[in-house]
């Protein structure tokens, strides 16, 4: 058998294959010898000048001077031992640490290493080491700090060493994770976007090859860690990623992953302190590694500040050293020393809660095993029996058993647990009150039971309740007396368990009572059909479900016993998937104490039974053992969140399933599909390609070249038969299919909506490269879907396939177009000869695609040159696109054009990872170029045109990557005149919106906005909100329209994304709240109420509108916009019974444009004075914001103009500024009793005009 060694040299992690011994207890292990020779083969390093760590034993191995030899002995530290083991059984694999020839092994070890800070050794490198903790106490608050053992008992006066459980508790409590615990892959356009709780790094491994971007995706939690990943491959569109994560709880030995990067390239920089892996991930030639940090799991740095007297003692003798690559063998052999101590440490301080905690634990096997006796008492049974509807049941279970593969005995106990449920036992949150029958009682306090009702039920504590409306008190005993239970019928978990197990026993059932001791218990019912015991809880009509409470209540497990007349069993496995983290918090006793007890007891209660009864529960308990340690997969359907109790208690007891703990982990294959993108055979698409160009499509008017309908119009057609035709096309067909891709062709078919194909094509480009195509060797051409054929070929094998998210607004109820683009990566060029569309002299040339900036890496400066297009005669360049940076730190680029001798720099800039349209045009009148519709450089005169050129479009920069798509070549005279209007039209209709920022209740989330009607761009404004809900909030639908400004043909309402539940869909035309939004009005705030789903919403706009929608429970949350001048454009819930999760999206607002805004601009430029006229402005706001508030309010529609505070703010102001200023409020001048007052009267205006007057004040106000 073959183990794997990953030997750690020079920052670089290489992996090899050695032959594994194996000893008498099957553990792997190898000889010194063996892998000194295979160090020898690899690296030329001679065994006498090798020093390596073994990190799975802590081993070192080398020629060591006397005083690390002695040093080592002292310590109890391993050196040169003759073997070295491999840490797992299943997948063995040595781990070893190989020293740089640098790291003297004579260098002579600290010899006051024990009396210093562990950081005057270890520098800022975290060390498994004693933990101990000091407290230091402020005024306001309380700082807890850790530090070592030399500092603990020099530096401060009040310290404790911290054992195991408290060191767990305060890191998942007081510290941000700092290992990495678990690794995805996302796959998709440069901003796809990470699942929830994961980060997305900023590396894209497939950034070099064709196909989607793949990015790595880390989460971090204080539970678990990452203890090796490796890059496997790309290979048949696939990424393979493999990673072992191991419980931070539970292995203080092991090293984990506390940061992850990719590089490019071999000769890359690794990182200081980062490992690299040695395995290439081949992306087209291109290498990319992964590298990484790691750290001990348990360990710590001292931390600097907790001296009592201000800086360490130590201070001036820390060490420089930054990471555990950096040790020599003197540090090593230190921290050995030091980890030992800490194990040391660890194993007798859980020792001694062990010996607290036995007493108890035995305790409870003996309170279980003493309970369960009661079932079998025959007078009790009987009365039980008493109470059970056998007949009907087993009748029930015998129709039940005809319709299903269940066992009669299976089938019994499911009909007898839906009548207990439904028919016999209630569940009891608070009781009645007994004087007034009141539902709304409160707790008060428990007591011990009184009377002898109380004593006879065996009540273990009565709790006592008052009610809201008498105050009377209200006894609920809650008894332990399962007769009891049979009159009282109600209780809560125990009592139902109780109840449940004696009926069980009544009814002939072999049955066990299961306690799990983090405050739950159930029952299990043996199966003599499946030879196997099955969950059964009564107060949740589950049987066979053992993950619910793990997986579907969110419980952290720990023990779990069933208990019956014959024996104990630990079954925590049986409920969980997760054993790894259950056993983790076993921490009471040790495991195999607990064995040898549950043994000892089963022993002693079994000592009385017959021989064929022990031969029986032994040959169970076999069975039973086998199946408790089988792998437990996580059940589709049988769990969820706890459904008895109320939704207040089991929020409390976290049982509600929102907080489930359940997380898978191992050692796991990742692979992720690099092309999302389906594809097909040539064969296929040239099957359709041929009906199009034959029949034609459904579309009479479509304006596809190669499309039946548009080919018919040509003055050639109609000499053709059609024999002759059918021969041309296949012909056609023919030569097209030997050189392009399949899916290349696919592009020359007819679409069935209005996408960006139909609007180019619909300007009859004379070449047109859509760049859907594959590179698919020998095939690299791109096709030119004109009808004039002039395919281009992809000499420089630019990658393909590249994503370029395109979103169609014709149909506001459809998906992103799926597109693809062509990658300009550094040094690749694409170069297209013109000569064959026989451009004239006299004609414009016209150019258009879209364009997107990615970085490799932070590579390229200013004033650098990432991307050319040029116009060429042979190799005399006639005029030039030159796209520069122009900063750096903003990854902005800015075009400058050049003509001759002519120079022109673009008006505006372009940034990274944003789409833009671009059109060139240049003629005899000059060069323009535009971006996303707006002209933005122009050189007015082209002194020459010449009728032979060539296009050349080059990636000059060294880490800058150019996506590339939808680029044609327009050679009509007029052209240059629609321009304009082609750019703008791809832009606005094409380009993905910029971002909306995704805000939720907990702050920023990287998600993007899933309605393309949200985006800016769209032109489009909110102009309803419909809302649904009563009691809780439902559902909403935003209505959008065109902006005011923009004229359109169409006035019909845009629908965009409905989220609502089955009560919002059914009454999706009757909404419970509709409101109407007045012009330039808009959404800038959402709040509402929440438990464990919305209970309401209210929208708040910037006219200080609010409209709300629900029910008035849970607790308050509000998102609000990130500054004045944006507006929520979208929001998303999560979708199921209730909403819940809500997403507010907010973009941009425009400043208004309107007469009014205007006008008030006018009037503030008047006032030369800032202070008088914010004082102006300031009272200009309150007197309109009195009016909104209170329109019909007499003393709010006059002003008398000799009030104090009129003229305080107006005084300055002559007659004319003063009218002027108090007209456009809205108020006009009148007298009366010879005073001068102002007056405003109602319905002289649209009511939202005066809404708009606080905005358009308040506005001002902020810029002021």
């Amino acid at each position: 058998m073959n183990g794997r060694i990953l030997c750690i040299y020079r920052q670089i992690a290489y992996q090899f294959d050695a032959p594994l011994d194996e000893d008498v207890n099957g553990n792997h292990q190898i000889s010194i010898e063996l892998v000194q020779n295979l160090i020898f083969s690899l690296f030329s390093l001679p065994p006498e000048n090798q020093i390596f760590v073994s990190l799975n034993d802590f081993c070192v191995i080398g020629s060591f001077h006397e005083n690390m030899k002695l040093f080592a002995a002292e310590n109890a530290i391993s050196i040169n031992a003759p073997l070295l083991s491999f840490g797992n059984i299943a997948q063995p694999e040595l781990r070893l640490l190989l020293l740089d020839e640098t790291a003297s092994s004579s260098d002579p070890i600290c010899s006051d290493y024990a009396n210093i800070c562990t950081r005057c050794v270890f520098g800022d490198v975290s060390v498994l080491q004693p933990v101990y903790r000091s407290m230091k106490i402020t005024s306001d608050s309380q700082s807890i700090c850790v530090m070592c053992r030399a500092c603990a008992q020099s530096c401060t006066t009040a310290s404790k060493l911290l054992d195991p459980l408290e060191w767990h508790h305060m890191i998942a409590k007081n510290s941000h994770p700092s290992f990495i615990s678990s690794v995805i892959t996302v796959s998709g356009d440069s901003d796809v976007t990470a699942p929830e709780s994961y980060l997305k790094l900023p590396w894209d491994l497939n950034i070099m090859g064709s196909g989607p971007s793949v990015f790595l995706c880390v989460q971090r939690d204080k539970r678990r860690a990452l203890t090796s990943i490796d890059l496997v491959e790309i290979s048949n569109c696939q990424i393979q990623l493999t990673s072992e994560v191991v419980l931070l709880c539970r292995n203080n030995d092991a090293f984990g992953i506390t940061d992850l990067r990719v590089l490019y390239g071999k000769d890359a920089e690794i990182p200081k302190g980062y490992i690299r892996s040695s395995t290439s991930m081949m992306s087209d030639n291109f290498d990319v590694y992964l590298c990484y940090q790691l750290a001990p799991l348990s360990g710590f740095v001292c931390n600097n500040e907790h001296s009592d007297i201000g800086e360490c003692l130590f201070s001036s003798r820390f060490s420089t050293t930054r990471s555990l690559l950096d040790f020599d063998v003197s540090q090593w052999l230190i921290f050995l020393s030091i980890r030992a101590a800490r194990l040391k440490s660890d194993r007798e301080m859980m020792q001694i809660r062990y010996k607290e905690k036995e007493p108890e634990m035995l305790s409870r096997l003996h309170a279980g095993l003493g309970r369960v006796l009661q079932y079998e008492d025959p007078s009790m049974q009987q009365a039980a029996r008493m109470h059970i509807p056998i007949e009907r049941l087993k009748r029930d279970a015998a129709l039940a058993v005809s319709d299903s593969n269940s066992s009669m005995d299976e089938a019994l106990v499911r009909q007898f647990l839906h009548w207990f449920k439904a028919e016999f036992f209630t569940w009891t949150n608070q009781p009645k009150c007994s004087s007034c029958g009141n539902e709304k009682t409160r707790y008060l306090r428990t007591e011990g039971p009184q009377s002898d009702d109380e004593i006879q039920g065996n009540a273990s504590r009565v709790e006592i309740y008052e009610c809201d409306v008498c105050h009377g008190l209200t006894r609920f005993p809650r008894y332990n007396n399962p007769v009891k239970l049979l009159s009282t019928r109600t209780g809560r978990c125990g009592e139902w368990a109780n109840c449940f197990t004696l009926c069980c026993r009544a009814m002939g059932f072999d049955a066990r009572y299961v306690l799990d001791v983090t405050d739950h218990v159930w029952t299990e019912v043996y199966s003599t059909a499946q030879y196997r015991w099955l969950h059964c809880d009564s107060c949740e009509d589950q049987l066979d479900a053992p993950l619910t409470y793990e997986v579907g209540w969110g419980k952290n497990l720990s023990y779990i016993f069933a208990f019956s007349k014959d024996q104990v069993v630990d079954v925590a496995r049986r409920y969980t998937k997760d054993w790894e983290s259950v056993l983790s918090r076993r921490v009471d006793v040790p495991e195999e104490w607990l064995e040898q007890v549950l043994e000892r007891l089963n022993v002693e209660k079994q000592s009385r039974l017959s021989a064929c009864r022990i031969a029986t529960l032994k040959e169970r308990h076999v069975s039973e053992q086998r199946e408790l340690h089988e792998e437990r997969k996580k059940p589709s359907g049988n769990v969820q969140g706890r459904v008895s109790g109320s939704a207040e208690w089991k929020r409390v007891r976290e049982e509600d399933g929102l907080k489930s703990t359940f997380v898978d982990h191992g050692c796991v294959k990742l692979i992720s599909r690099l092309d999302s993108i389906k594809t097909v055979s040539v064969q296929h698409v040239a099957k359709e390609l041929c009906q199009v160009m034959t029949i034609g499509c459904k579309n009479p008017d479509c304006v596809n070249p190669y499309c039946f309908h548009l080919r018919k119009q040509n003055s050639d057609f109609a000499s053709y038969d059609a024999t002759d035709m059918l021969v041309r096309n296949l012909q056609s067909i023919s030569a097209v299919s030997g050189v392009v891709s399949a899916a290349g062709i696919s592009s020359l078919l007819c679409s069935e909506k209005s996408d960006i194909r139909s609007v180019i094509l619909r300007h009859s480009p004379s070449l047109y490269l859509p760049m859907q195509d594959e590179l698919v060797p020998p095939k690299c051409m791109l096709v030119d879907i004109s009808g004039k054929e002039n395919h281009v070929e992809n000499i420089d094998r630019c990658p393909m396939r590249k994503p370029f998210r395109l979103y169609s607004l014709a149909d506001s109820d459809s998906d992103s177009e799926r597109n693809c683009s062509l990658a300009m990566v550094p040094g690749k060029k694409l170069q297209i000869a013109l000569s064959g569309t026989q451009i004239e002299s006299s004609q414009s040339i016209g150019l258009s695609f879209l364009l997107r900036f990615e970085q490799l890496l932070l590579g390229d400066t200013e004033n650098a040159s990432v991307f050319t297009i040029s116009f060429q005669q042979g190799e005399n360049v006639i005029a030039l696109a030159d796209f520069v940076i122009v900063k750096s730190s903003e990854r902005a680029v800015a075009v400058n054009m050049r003509m001759k001798s002519e120079w022109c720099s673009a008006k505006q800039v372009l940034h990274f990872h944003e789409a833009i349209a671009v059109g060139l045009s240049f003629s005899k009148n000059g060069m323009i170029l535009c971006q996303n519709g707006e002209s933005v450089a122009t050189i007015p005169a082209f002194p020459q045109c010449f009728s032979v050129l060539s296009l050349t479009l080059c990636a000059t920069g060294k880490q800058t990557i150019i996506l590339l798509t939808h680029l044609a070549i327009f050679t009509s005279p007029t052209f240059e005149e629609k321009l304009l209007s082609l750019s703008a039209e791809l832009y606005r209709r094409f380009i993905p919106w910029k971002s909306l920022k995704a805000i939720s209740v907990n702050g920023a989330r990287a998600k993007l906005c899933q309605d393309p009607i949200a985006s800016v761009q769209s032109s489009c404004r909110i102009a309803r909100v419909r809302l649904w809900g009563e009691t809780f909030f439902n559902g909403i639908e935003f209505v959008y329209e065109r902006d005011q400004t923009e004229t359109s043909t169409d006035p019909a309402p845009i629908y965009g994304t409905f989220f609502g539940n089955s009560i919002a869909s059914a009454l999706r035309e009757i909404p419970t709240v509709e409101v109407t939004l007045m012009p330039f009005e808009f959404i800038t705030e959402m709040s509402g109420h929440k438990g464990a789903w919305l209970d309401s919403i209210t929208l708040r706009t910037n006219f200080k509108r609010t409209f709300m929608c629900g029910g008035s429970g849970g607790d308050f949350f509000k998102i609000s916009s990130p500054s004045f001048m944006e507006e929520i454009r979208s929001i998303e819930f999560a979708v199921g019974d209730h909403l819940n999760d809500p997403i507010a999206f907010f973009g941009p607002v425009k400043a208004p444009e309107h007469a009014m805004a205007r006008e008030l601009d006018d009037l503030c430029r008047s006032l030369t004075d800032a202070s008088k006229r914010a004082l102006t402005l300031t009272a200009m706001q309150r007197y309109v914001e009195n009016l909104c508030g209170n329109p019909t309010e007499p003393k709010y529609q006059r002003i008398r103009a000799g009030n104090p505070y009129f003229v305080e703010s107006f005084g300055h102001l002559n007659s004319l500024q003063l009218k002027l200023k108090l007209r456009w409020c809205g108020f006009y001048e009148e007298e009366s009793d010879g005073q001068v007052y102002y007056h405003w009267k109602e319905g002289k205006e649209e009511r939202w005009m005066l809404y708009f007057r606080v905005y358009l004040l308040e506005l001002r106000n902020r810029c002021e």
